[in-house]
């Protein structure tokens, strides 16, 4: 993946898709990301079907989200789990996000981690 600049922050979501797949996001502009796969990748609609998620067709790691024709196609988030090295995004803020439950930020985490 080629990302126009370091995020602001990342968010780590609960809601059932987001807990499998282990996703932590940092969003962009769509026209600002590129992302090269030898293989190519695959998307998957998920849920009120507003949302591709885009996997690597050879591992299967799902890299990122992006808003499809139902939904505004121009936001995307990337799955920072997928950015090495892993030290260049260390210090960038988390914010945990129920969206299982309250749609709500949840404040007081301390930094990387989950649910």
């Amino acid at each position: 993946m080629e990302l126009p600049r370091k995020p602001e922050s990342i968010t780590s979501c609960n809601c059932s898709i987001c807990g499998r797949i282990g996703g932590m996001w940092a969003y962009y502009d769509r026209s600002e990301v590129t992302i090269t796969v030898e293989n190519g990748t695959a998307t998957y609609r998920w849920g009120d079907k507003q949302l591709d998620f885009v996997r690597c067709q050879t591992c299967g790691c799902v890299m990122a989200w992006q808003g499809n024709e139902n939904a505004d196609g121009s936001r995307m988030g990337v799955n920072t789990r997928m950015i090495v090295p892993r030290d260049e995004i260390a210090d960038v803020p988390v914010k945990l996000f129920d969206g299982a439950d309250s749609w709500t930020v949840l404040e007081g985490h301390p930094g990387w981690g989950g649910f």
